[in-house]
């Protein structure tokens, strides 16, 4: 797949931040044997940092590089152009949101962006990039009615002070008891959690069938970018024969005034986004810049095949 991101080496580092968005956690970066990076660097003066373009594969959530600090890998497998770039240091810019959380937060008043759920083992949940989760914990009686329980399973936006729950340790026992997990958290009290322009469009949706989709699509539910909510977006297409037109040199604007807002984005490194169809199927698009379609999918229990 189509990668772009920052790179920054140091002592026990190969750090590759995906988009250079430095709220995110990098990668553990492998250069290929046959690119001399080295040279590279030498011959642009040696820049804290480098933008990387490059055709590889992202390894599955998981721990890797120097004690397994980092969540996934790159694999080159075409290095496209190596340019100076500026690092990310600590102080960099206050991203307008955050996909993902850690300790250093706590106590700072964020704004999240993830899938909303009023069915998390502890209470109601924000679902973030990397599988994480931040709770909405309330104090005293509280009725998750309206407006909650009409953003479950949406898109929403969420500002609130995030707080970090730490589990007592457990206490020896000849029965197995159950025992709550650390979790981070906003107190629903003084938290603003909102629907992400968007939704609406996107309301009606089928229930799905297909078992089992590509590995390359990675389950990791991700905000829909901002720039294809089109106020104008008709309503989400359920017919897969509103996606046999498009072609590689579409847009996915071009995608969405034809066929309304994606039910799903996810994808690691590209724009992968999913519309459901009404006969349990999905219709899967990818892009590397939303100016160009690379594929338009149709997958259903019998198998994929190309729209384009």
């Amino acid at each position: 797949m189509p990668l772009d991101g920052t790179y920054q080496s140091g002592f026990e580092q190969s750090a590759f931040i995906p988009d250079g968005n430095c709220s995110k956690k990098p990668f553990w970066f492998h250069w290929p044997d046959d690119y001399d990076m080295n040279a590279r660097i030498k011959a642009l003066g040696y820049p804290a940092a480098l933008r990387v373009k490059l055709i590889g594969n992202v390894s599955r959530l998981g721990k890797y590089g120097h004690l397994g600090a980092y969540p996934r890998e790159v694999w080159p497998i075409k290095i496209i152009s190596v340019d100076p770039a500026p690092p990310c240091r600590q102080g960099s810019p206050k991203p307008d949101f955050y996909d993902e959380v850690s300790q250093t937060l706590i106590g700072k008043q964020i704004t999240i962006r993830g899938k909303f759920s009023l069915w998390g083992k502890i209470g109601p949940y924000i679902a973030l990039d990397e599988r994480q989760e931040v709770y909405l914990i309330h104090r005293g009686s509280f009725t998750w009615g309206k407006p909650y329980s009409e953003m479950d399973g949406k898109f929403v936006a969420a500002t609130g002070v995030l707080r970090f729950y730490r589990a007592p340790p457990a206490v020896p026992t000849d029965r197995t008891v159950a025992r709550a997990p650390d979790y981070f958290y906003f107190e629903v009290e003084t938290a603003q959690v909102r629907l992400i322009s968007g939704n609406a469009q996107t309301e009606s949706r089928p229930r799905r069938t297909v078992k089992g989709l590509p590995r390359y699509m990675t389950d990791i539910p991700q905000p829909i970018p901002e720039q294809i909510k089109l106020p104008d977006a008709p309503k989400t297409a359920r017919d897969v024969r509103c996606f046999a037109s498009f072609t590689t040199t579409s847009s996915m604007k071009d995608v969405v005034r034809k066929c309304g807002i994606p039910d799903e984005h996810q994808g690691s490194g590209i724009y992968i986004f999913v519309y459901d169809i009404n006969d349990g199927s999905v219709v899967v698009i990818g892009t590397s810049d939303l100016n160009h379609l690379m594929y338009v999918n149709h997958i259903t229990a019998r198998g994929s095949r190309s729209l384009l």
